[in-house]
């Protein structure tokens, strides 16, 4: 039977300072509260210790059981029923002959020990939120309610008793079914970090009133923006709002081009190689002007290059070099050059490279973001010179009031 000592070889002391014995409970103490923990379990865990594997952060596998940590996404009043007042009660599926189940249920036993041995702050953060109950002590199960994990499990005679990837895979499946048919979203947490994150409002401050009025189209994607927890969804809603003048800017460009061309003092309306010259920069300014062209024109028509560059350092100065640096985003090594003649085209480069991992997901690219597998950290870091060119554009194409 397993003992104090046992126990406290696995619990940092400066966490869970004082552990007891209560039959058949170890009792722990945890900040101003308490929980319990089975003896046999423990003692179970203990035993099957040395078979334990990890194959990602947020998971365990041993013989015939691969356990995961998951999440709730989505509306908060989705699966309220299963996943609201009766959190005790697992989630089960099973397969008919009963040789593979799947559970979604609070963390088990041997879950919570192991993820214990690499005790950090963002699992801390997860996994210690004492309940609203009193000091306890508390049930392991009520203790650690609001902590669940997909649990797979596969009999002796299962093909998937010793593999990890077939019980993961079906874990996925299971998470899919469940969001299909019983419209419980939840996802599999690769990262401890919650990947959650709110884009930046900037500080408060006194709001002037209006100057000017803007295109409501703009600030309803800008809206959109800031609102919403998806940093996917953010990013490109930003983006529209750079994209609505790839036309202007393009065709603005094009009649910049012409009129230089139509006042040169060699052109006239009667020399048909002057007209095939005109016709010529007509067709190679619509062949050259692709998306990232156009992007990096609607940059350079709206913004001085110190204006951009002022920001990049001052933001930089702030913090540690992220944009200037070289980093790897989204499959590709980025680093913006602050160049006068490089910047517009090294800005537009990496925002149109982020754009397209964010809207395609052909399989076998490298440029690609996946939800929930901690690329959101990523994202989160690219957004802020999106956001500040997003912002400017708004007020540099207001209308002044009268």
């Amino acid at each position: 039977m397993a003992e104090v000592a046992d126990l406290r070889a696995l619990l940092p002391l400066e966490r869970f300072p004082d552990i007891d014995i209560v039959e058949p409970d170890f009792v722990v103490s945890y900040r101003d509260g308490s929980f319990l923990l089975p003896t046999v379990a423990v003692g179970e865990f203990l035993n099957a210790r040395p078979m334990i594997e990890r194959p990602e952060p947020t998971s365990l596998f041993y013989p015939g059981h691969y356990e995961c940590l998951v999440e709730r996404i989505g509306p908060l009043g989705v699966g309220i029923g299963l996943l609201g007042r009766n959190r005790d009660q697992p989630i089960r599926l099973a397969r008919p002959d009963g040789a593979l189940s799947a559970e979604v249920s609070p963390a088990s036993v041997p879950f919570v020990l192991t993820m214990m041995a690499e005790f950090n702050v963002a699992f801390a953060r997860r996994l210690f939120i004492t309940p609203m109950m009193g000091q306890g002590p508390h049930t392991f199960a009520q203790f650690f309610a609001r902590f669940l994990t997909v649990k797979v499990s596969a009999s002796a005679e299962s093909p998937f008793y010793h593999v990890h990837d077939p019980l993961k895979n079906l874990a996925e499946a299971s998470l899919f079914n469940l969001a299909y048919g019983g419209k419980i979203i939840l996802t599999r947490a690769r990262t401890w970090d919650r990947g959650r994150r709110n884009v930046r409002r900037g500080k408060i401050q006194d709001v002037q009133f209006p100057r000017r009025t803007y295109n409501s189209d703009l600030v309803s994607y800008y809206r959109l923006g800031i609102g919403s927890d998806s940093l996917l969804l953010a990013y490109l809603a930003f983006y529209k709002i750079l994209e609505h003048f790839f036309p202007i800017v393009t065709e603005l460009g094009l009649q910049r081009r012409m009129a230089e061309k139509l006042i040169a003092p060699e052109f006239s309306h009667t020399k048909p190689a002057q007209l095939r010259q005109l016709a010529r920069i007509v067709r190679k300014y619509d062949q050259r002007m692709d998306e990232e062209k156009m992007l990096s024109a609607v940059i350079e028509h709206f913004f001085p290059v110190d204006e951009v560059r002022d920001w990049v350092q001052d933001y930089e100065g702030k913090a540690r070099k992220y944009y200037t640096e070289p980093q790897k985003v989204l499959g590709q090594t980025l680093a913006l050059d602050l160049n006068t003649d490089q910047l517009a085209s090294s800005l537009a480069n990496r925002i149109y490279h982020i754009r397209n991992a964010l809207v395609h997901n052909k399989e076998g690219e490298v440029a690609r973001f996946i939800p929930y597998t901690g690329q959101e950290e990523v994202l989160l870091a690219e957004i802020p010179i999106v956001q500040f060119l997003a912002e400017q554009i708004i007020i540099k194409s207001g209308v002044d009031l009268e």
